[in-house]
């Protein structure tokens, strides 16, 4: 038997992590780096209030970066988060492109599935809450941008 997986088992979708007593750290991501534009950031607070109240989803935190949104909430039940994500990232969508329902775009908006994980309560929680946090200060430019992406450990010996 070949122990090398082939492409498309990596490629399979999976089940979004929930869990009933903890809360999750959501990113959505867009083609598009205009999020924070006035009207847009109006569009998405407005669409977060409501589809949260809608669905019974608490917003402990969220961060709206040029080209994707942080998120941490919790839900009681799977599939409100599940509605909530689905409703939310498809009306986001609609009313920025200023798309009716069955207008296709020529690409999609979203670059990818909302990516998606849980946060322990407790020191975990503190953490990616202050992470939100930095990303919301530096989009709005009162922290510098600190790079995030391909770092490396440094063994010190």
């Amino acid at each position: 038997m070949n122990a090398l997986k082939s492409k498309t088992e990596y490629m399979l979708k999976q089940n979004r992590p929930y869990s009933r007593k903890k809360c999750l750290h959501v990113v959505l991501r867009s083609k598009y780096s205009q999020l924070r534009v006035k009207e847009n950031r109006k569009i998405i607070a407005t669409l977060l209030l409501r589809y949260s109240t809608r669905f019974k989803v608490r917003i402990y935190q969220n961060s709206l970066n040029s080209n994707h949104l942080h998120l941490i909430c919790f839900a009681q039940e799977k599939h409100q988060i599940q509605n909530f994500l689905r409703v939310f990232a498809g009306q986001v969508a609609q009313q920025i492109t200023q798309r009716r329902k069955g207008a296709k775009l020529n690409t999609s908006f979203w670059a990818k599935i909302a990516w998606s994980r849980i946060v322990e309560w407790g020191r975990a929680f503190n953490i990616v809450i202050k992470y939100v946090m930095q990303n919301q200060m530096e989009a709005l430019g009162l922290l510098p941008y600190n790079h995030r992406k391909n770092r490396t450990k440094v063994l010190r010996i």
